[in-house]
């Protein structure tokens, strides 16, 4: 009696000596197991599965990136405050905050640009987006890049051209938040200057 006894002793010891080390292992589960699709900010075009899915958002970053008749222009975020838009490696313009993106390349020959591109911002806030701005590119490399327009919109803008313009239309509306009523507008982008028509 005493040896079975003692035979199911040691066989609960050793089970629970096999198993408490697992269950108390300083090693974090997450590292313990590569199928764990968990990532930590993880940067725009990068895959966040395999062994390798806990990631940090290293700098430079680049946010956003289109090949255009002037050549290659770039969207970085360069630390967690700054931003950039480079083309061929020269600086086109600099922020903080929330980097722009490119909501629209119009790739046909407006007035004096063979490409105009609208570049939104988010907002942070209770507005779907923040403001915009145009790009006009020639092939030559010159460009002309306008001043920020509005501080937050209701909805994504609809944006429209012809063989003169650029046009961007916002619509008025609620916030996210259901706050406040947010103005819209029409703007036009014309031989590289901005005017509202509404």
């Amino acid at each position: 009696m005493r040896f079975i006894l003692g035979i199911t002793f040691a066989a609960i010891t050793f089970s629970i000596g096999v198993y408490t080390p697992k269950f108390y292992s300083p090693t974090s589960q997450l590292e313990a197991s590569p199928s764990v699709g968990i990532s930590i900010d993880t940067p725009a075009g990068t895959s966040n599965t395999g062994p390798s899915s806990l990631r940090q958002r290293t700098f430079p970053d680049v946010r956003d990136t289109t090949i255009t008749v002037a050549g290659k222009l770039e969207i970085i975020k360069t630390d967690p405050i700054n931003w950039k838009i480079v083309l061929n490696g020269k600086l086109v313009l600099a922020g903080e905050g929330l980097p722009p993106e490119i909501e629209k390349e119009v790739r046909k020959r407006i007035a004096s640009f063979d490409t105009v591109i609208v570049l939104t911002e988010e907002t942070g806030t209770c507005c779907e987006l923040g403001p915009f701005r145009f790009l006009g590119l020639r092939s030559n490399g010159t460009f002309v890049i306008t001043e920020a327009i509005g501080d937050g919109f209701a909805f994504h803008p609809q944006i429209s051209a012809t063989d003169k313009y650029v046009k961007v239309r916002l619509r008025d509306g609620r916030e996210s938040s259901g706050i406040g009523r947010v103005p819209g507008g029409e703007w036009i982008f014309e031989n590289g200057r901005v005017r509202k028509i509404k």
